[in-house]
């Protein structure tokens, strides 16, 4: 499977508390953007190498670049970003990733079919 994700990076430096308060406006925003099929929240409890910076990862997933990049300059798109934007105080990193995923059943049947380790 393959789709386009439009992934959000708190900081850890973010107030968590004002943060949670305001969520709710930003993701009615994000829920009413034309062709979101799919959004995650992951909340960061470890860190095994790297800087500790990142509190919360949360993704927001999309058929195609097309529709993302649609997504974003739709109204709602345009308001989720000013809302995020507002929530973090700009300490925010967004980033657009193509996102492929598979049943490890098939990355095993692949292997053993063409002999790849």
């Amino acid at each position: 499977m393959s789709m386009y994700q439009l992934v959000l990076l708190i900081p850890r430096e973010v107030d968590e508390s004002a943060f949670d308060e305001s969520w709710p406006v930003f993701l009615k925003h994000v829920e009413n953007m034309p062709g979101l099929i799919r959004e995650t929240a992951g909340l960061v409890e470890d860190v095994v190498y790297g800087k500790d910076s990142i509190r919360r990862i949360y993704t927001f997933s999309f058929p195609d670049k097309e529709a993302l990049y649609q997504a974003l300059s739709s109204e709602p798109g345009e308001k989720a970003g000013e809302t995020i934007h507002k929530l973090t105080g700009g300490q925010i990193t967004i980033l657009i990733t193509h996102h492929r995923e598979d049943q490890l059943e098939n990355i095993r049947t692949y292997r053993s079919e063409t002999g790849h380790a």
